[in-house]
Parts: C-alpha cells; sequence; structure tokens
C-alpha cells in the first residue's frame, strides 16, 4: 500500500505518496509494474507528450529517472535501528524516449 512518508507514513490512496514495491516469494527484490512508476511520476500516455509536440506520450515514448535515497536518521529523532530507502520516480520534461 501507498504510505504519507518514508518512515512510520499513514496509509493514503492519494498522491504524493510513498508506494510499497512487490516482493517476489523468497525474495528480498523490489518490482514496481510499469503502471505504478507511471502514476508515481504523474505521466498519462494519453496525454500530449509536452505543451506543442502534437503528439502523445504513448506515441512518442517518454525518459523517467528513478533515485534511490537511503536513510539512516529522521528529522527530529536522531539515528534509527534499521535504515531505510525509498524510490523518488520522475519523468523527464520535454524529453520523449530516444532524444
Amino acid at each position: 500500500g501507498s504510505k504519507t512518508a518514508a518512515h512510520h507514513g499513514r496509509d493514503t490512496t492519494s498522491a504524493p505518496c510513498f508506494v510499497q514495491p512487490d516482493h517476489p516469494v523468497n525474495s528480498t527484490l523490489d518490482i514496481f509494474s510499469v503502471g505504478t512508476l507511471l502514476s508515481a511520476a504523474g505521466v498519462d500516455l494519453d496525454a500530449e507528450s509536452f505543451e506543442g509536440s502534437g503528439h502523445s506520450a504513448r506515441y512518442e515514448g517518454l525518459t523517467m529517472m528513478v533515485s534511490i535515497n537511503y536513510f539512516n536518521t529522521v528529522p527530529w529523532r536522531g539515528m534509527i535501528e534499521n535504515p531505510g530507502y525509498y524510490y523518488h520516480i520522475t519523468a523527464i520534461p520535454r524529453n520523449a524516449y530516444g532524444q
């Protein structure tokens, strides 16, 4: 489910939020569906790729950036016992696939 914060966040169904990855059985891999990544980046594949392009993101493609942010402290609390991480997903504006 989605959370309001990376550490001790509350459940939420609205953006912006922290989305929990899926984990295959007997694995520590983090798995996200493409739909989840597009939603997290605020991408609508059928909307105009960028103003004036005349084409949809679905037609032109797009470039996305995935940043992994690790943390071992929490503001006003200091060091935490179990370090954590979260993903920050962004679509690069005006950058169709292949540019």
